[in-house]
């Protein structure tokens, strides 16, 4: 929560300047090498910018280097750690139920990032991480989300029903 709210402050310049440090062009560190070169070659400016970062760097001792490691990995270690999560969680029981603290931290957790998406200043960037980590194909293939699935039954298909009342009124 603490998180969520830090991210819903970005108008105040000391939690932006804090936030830019995780969620800024440095958090393409954690792509692919591939994937990273594909992004840069789309926009030459931001090879630019990267150009100086990886200077920056090798300037830095290796204490502000771990640090800086730290800050630029933070948040993709933590979608890890929800994937590894929801990946290998166990149902209490075998019956797809899952304590309430599983549950609320997922609920949280997604809160988050759908925050960190939805703002300008963050998204340009942090997307574009979780694509290259699969992050929705891995959370929809997990048993959490396949239970969650079969416990509702009509979820995939309430959202097809509303969006074609959206297309079509008259039904």
């Amino acid at each position: 929560m603490f998180l969520d709210h830090c991210f819903n402050s970005l108008e105040l310049e000391v939690i932006r300047s804090q936030i830019q440090k995780i969620v800024g062009l440095t958090i393409w560190t954690n792509l692919t090498s591939e994937r990273r070169e594909y992004e840069l070659d789309r926009t030459p400016k931001f090879r630019k910018l990267w150009k100086l970062i990886c200077k920056k760097d090798e300037k830095l001792e290796n204490e502000e280097l771990q640090t800086t490691l730290f800050e630029r990995t933070f948040l993709q270690k933590l979608a890890e750690k929800f994937l590894d999560l929801i990946e290998n969680i166990q149902s209490m029981n075998n019956n797809d139920q899952y304590s309430i603290e599983t549950v609320i931290y997922a609920e949280r957790f997604l809160e988050l990032l759908t925050d960190i998406i939805v703002q300008l200043p963050t998204r340009r960037f942090f997307n574009v991480v979780l694509d290259d980590m699969n992050f929705v194909k891995r959370c929809f293939l997990s048993p959490f989300i396949k239970s969650l699935t079969k416990s509702n039954e009509n979820m995939e298909t309430d959202v097809v029903e509303i969006s074609m009342r959206k297309k079509n009124p008259a039904q």
